[in-house]
């Protein structure tokens, strides 16, 4: 008798367990998130800056090329093309506005304030006529003894041999505070659009040369684009472009982000 007791305790137990569901594993777990809980899904990578061709309906998507961390490359104003004048150059504080600064029979094609107090600047863009074409002249001005200003930075192009174009715009590029001036000169030579970023007190802190380029300055950040012809010649059919996102960060100007796409650059600020 106590044999067959011990054998039907055993069935029964054998029975209990294959009648419970299997417990599931917690990766498979459906049950919906409830009060208080919260579900993270991986976000995609995306270019930052202002939108590239490649995000237009009908072109292929954009390809990073260098992507966007700490150890990013740095840039330099190496190459600026604004610089010292070669002798002192001071002139009455304006007046009226930034006009008052300009030199005689030039004409004021556009000028402006930037950079920060104590030593805010005043920038001119000149121009004049040299037989068929334009000359240029860019002049960057902040204040020096009580009622006079001098220049601190220039670049000029007399004849218009050197450039089809000058133009400037300005924007808190730097996180660092201020607003600092962007400066394009169209090269006639080479076709590229040159930049020089201008702060205070008065230096170029970053330069770029852009084949058949575009440029622009936004808070945060400069964003540029540079052709990638089929040929030798930038001017000639580019299949794509360069888009190259430059930010302040510790300080320093780097270059956090590169990428390719196809199509035209948009319109160029400066």
């Amino acid at each position: 008798m106590i044999a067959v007791g011990v054998a039907v305790a055993v069935v029964v137990a054998v029975l209990a367990t294959r009648s419970r569901p299997p417990r599931r594993a917690a990766s498979e777990d459906t049950t919906p998130p409830g009060p208080g809980q919260v579900t993270t899904v991986p976000e995609p990578v995306v270019a930052v800056g202002a939108p590239t061709p490649s995000r237009v309906a009908g072109t292929p998507p954009s390809s990073a090329v260098a992507p966007s961390n700490p150890a990013a490359p740095s840039l330099s104003a190496a190459g600026a093309v604004l610089g010292p004048p070669a002798a002192a150059v001071r002139r009455p504080a304006p007046v009226i506005g930034c006009g008052d600064l300009a030199d005689p029979g030039w004409t004021v094609a556009n000028c402006g304030t930037a950079g920060e107090a104590p030593l805010p600047l005043t920038w001119v863009v000149e121009t004049k006529p040299a037989g068929s074409v334009l000359g240029h002249r860019v002049t960057v001005w902040r204040p020096a003894t009580a009622g006079e200003y001098e220049a601190v930075l220039v670049a000029a192009d007399d004849q218009g041999t050197l450039w089809s174009d000058v133009r400037a715009a300005v924007a808190p590029v730097s996180a660092s505070g201020g607003l600092q001036l962007l400066v394009g000169f169209h090269a006639i030579a080479t076709r590229a659009l040159e930049l020089d970023l201008v702060d205070t007190p008065g230096r170029v802190v970053l330069h770029r040369n852009e084949a058949a380029g575009a440029a622009v300055a936004s808070p945060g950040q400069l964003d540029a684009w540079a052709a990638s012809p089929r040929s030798g010649d930038p001017a000639c059919c580019p299949s794509a472009y360069l888009h190259e996102v430059i930010r302040n960060t510790d300080g320093v100007w780097r270059l956090v982000l590169a990428t390719r796409a196809a199509g035209s650059a948009p319109a160029s600020q400066v």
